[in-house]
């Protein structure tokens, strides 16, 4: 793209979920809730600071109001007009 983004897609995020669960993104189903698969107050920290300097505003409250990935891609198709983007790099957390 043009511009230098990229949007944040349903794969990107359950990347990112499943890079801070140390789990593989296939192991990461769409209805299961992300606290029982081992996902902390910590973690989800981690994801939303992560996702706020890729510019989509979610806040802990409201992804832990909402516990399955499915449920934060609907949240998230929310926030951001169609079309919007996100900085490339930002989608995931970097392995540690």
């Amino acid at each position: 793209m043009s511009d230098g983004f990229e949007p944040l897609t349903r794969e990107m995020m359950k990347a990112t979920v499943a890079a801070v669960l140390g789990e593989e993104p296939t192991d990461i189903p769409d209805d299961d809730e992300l606290q029982l698969l081992g996902l902390d107050s910590i973690r989800l920290m981690h994801l939303v600071e992560r996702w706020h300097r890729a510019g989509l505003e979610l806040s802990c409250v409201e992804l832990a109001q909402r516990r399955t990935l499915a449920k934060w891609r609907d949240l998230h198709s929310t926030r951001l007009p169609r079309g919007s983007q996100l900085r490339p790099g930002h989608d995931r957390l970097p392995a540690q």
